[in-house]
C-alpha cells in the first residue's frame, strides 16, 4: 500500500479494492474509488486500485448534516445543529432557508425544520441550496 498527500486529499493505492461500491464515507471524511466504472467494474491500473480520502471541512459537515437529516420525514433539529457545530443555523443558512419556506418547501414546527409534501418531491431543489 503507498500513501501520497495532495492538499487535504490523501490517495491510497493498494492492490484489492474496498467492495464494488465506488465510494463510502465515515463521520468526517468520505472515501471513494474513482476507478469504478459506471457498470460497477473497478479498473485497474498495473495491478492496482487507487482510493482517495477527502477530509471533510466544519462546512462539509454542516451540510451533510442538512441534507442528510432533511432526508428523515422528522427533519433536522435545530438545537442538534447548534450544539453539533456551535454556530446558529438561521446566521449561517437563514436567506436560503427563508426562501425555500416561501416556496413551500420546508417548513419548520418547533425546533425541527422538515421537507413538506412539495419538498419531498423536489427534495434535490432543496438540498443544492445547502452544498
Amino acid at each position: 500500500m503507498s500513501l501520497v498527500l495532495y492538499g487535504k486529499i490523501i490517495v491510497l493505492t493498494h492492490k484489492h479494492g474496498r467492495d464494488g461500491h465506488g465510494q463510502s464515507g465515515v463521520v468526517g471524511r468520505r472515501v471513494g474509488n474513482p476507478t469504478v466504472r459506471r457498470n460497477g467494474i473497478k479498473a485497474e491500473t498495473d495491478g492496482e486500485m487507487t482510493d482517495w480520502v477527502h477530509e471533510n471541512t466544519p462546512s462539509d459537515d454542516m451540510s451533510e448534516f442538512i441534507f442528510l437529516g432533511l432526508r428523515r420525514t422528522a427533519g433536522i433539529e435545530l438545537s442538534r445543529f447548534r450544539a453539533s457545530f456551535g454556530k446558529d443555523f438561521w446566521e449561517l443558512y437563514g436567506e436560503e432557508t427563508e426562501k425555500l419556506i416561501g416556496r413551500g418547501l420546508l417548513e419548520q414546527r418547533g425546533d425541527a425544520l422538515r421537507l413538506t409534501t412539495l419538498g419531498l418531491d423536489l427534495a434535490n431543489n432543496v438540498f443544492s441550496e445547502y452544498v
